[in-house]
């Protein structure tokens, strides 16, 4: 089986306001990644009233390990990163660019993968 591609899902409102029925029914994903943990949590409350179960049917994981994440049952799987190094990194790379005319470049930044319980494990 070949992943799918990429779906960016558009929502208005709050987070618990996100519908993925059209996604759900057209595509049928067997996992979703978010790109933030409050996104990851809205997708879970999404499937859960589509009358999924997470990660039974779909697994869920997202982005940035914050503590709420933890608080849930079953916890959130995270990739956690630092924050603050992050966005200092950034910030120099900016800088860098802005100030001495410097390459656009990819750096890589320090990451956990914080298992929970929202992905089922294949």
């Amino acid at each position: 089986m070949t992943p799918l591609d990429a779906v960016q899902i558009p929502f208005v409102g709050g987070y618990d306001q996100l519908d993925l029925s059209d996604v759900m029914t057209s595509l049928s994903p067997t996992a979703i990644v978010a790109s933030n943990d409050l996104l990851a949590l809205g997708v879970i409350g999404a499937l859960k009233r589509e009358g999924l179960s997470v990660p039974g049917d779909v697994s869920v994981a997202g982005f940035d390990g914050i503590t709420i994440g933890r608080l849930i049952d079953p916890p959130l799987t995270t990739i956690e990163m630092p924050d603050a190094s992050m966005g200092a990194t950034a910030a120099s790379l900016l800088l860098d660019m802005a100030e001495n005319a410097a390459p656009a470049r990819h750096l890589d930044v320090a990451y956990v993968l914080r298992r929970g319980g929202t992905v089922r494990a294949i």
